[in-house]
C-alpha cells in the first residue's frame, strides 16, 4: 500500500464514522452539551472546518470549501470563521444548520480531501509548511495531526451520543 492510498482510507474511514455515529440524531441532541462540554453540532462543524482550513488552505493554499462553496452562508458565519475559541455563549446561542447541511459541508471537503491525496507523491510529503502555530512541519506530520484531531472529535461526538442516548442506542 502506498502512503498516499493509506491517508486516503484513514480520511475515509473518518467519513464513515461521521455518518455513523450521527445516524439519527435529532436537533435537540445535536444542540445537547454534557454540562459546559461541545454540543454534538458545534463539533461536526469544527471537524469539517479543522480539515478543510489544514488541506485546502494550509496544504494546497487554495480557497477552503467554506468560501467556495458559500458555506459560511449556510451557518450564517463569515468567511473567516475558524471554530477556534469559541465562548460558552456562542455555543449556546449558536443556531446550528441541519444535520444533513452539516454533513454536506463535510462531504464537500471530504471530496476536496480525496483529490488532494490522490496527487500526493512521496517527495510532497516531506514538503515543508510554516504554521504560526506549530512553526515549520513536513506536510505528512500535518495529515497526521489532522487525523488525529478529527479522530478525537469524532470520538467526542460518540461519548457524548452515548451519555444522551445511552450505550448503543
Amino acid at each position: 500500500m502506498e502512503t498516499k492510498d493509506f491517508i486516503q482510507a484513514q480520511f475515509d474511514f473518518l467519513q464513515i464514522a461521521l455518518l455513523k455515529i450521527t445516524d439519527g440524531l435529532n436537533s435537540e441532541e445535536l444542540a445537547w452539551r454534557p454540562g459546559t462540554g461541545n454540543p454534538i453540532a458545534f463539533l461536526l462543524l469544527h471537524i469539517a472546518r479543522s480539515e478543510d482550513i489544514n488541506i485546502s488552505a494550509r496544504l494546497q493554499g487554495k480557497t477552503q470549501v467554506w468560501v467556495s462553496g458559500e458555506w459560511y452562508k449556510k451557518y450564517g458565519l463569515t468567511q473567516e470563521e475558524t471554530t477556534f475559541g469559541w465562548t460558552e455563549e456562542k455555543l449556546v446561542s449558536f443556531k446550528y444548520p441541519s444535520l444533513k447541511e452539516m454533513l454536506d459541508y463535510a462531504a464537500a471537503v471530504h471530496v476536496e480531501t480525496t483529490k488532494y491525496v490522490s496527487t500526493l507523491d512521496v517527495g510532497e510529503l516531506e514538503r515543508v509548511v510554516n504554521l504560526s502555530y506549530l512553526g515549520e512541519i513536513p506536510i505528512g506530520k500535518l495529515f497526521a495531526r489532522t487525523i488525529i484531531h478529527l479522530s478525537g472529535h469524532i470520538g467526542e461526538i460518540s461519548y457524548i451520543r452515548g451519555l444522551k442516548r445511552g450505550i448503543n442506542q
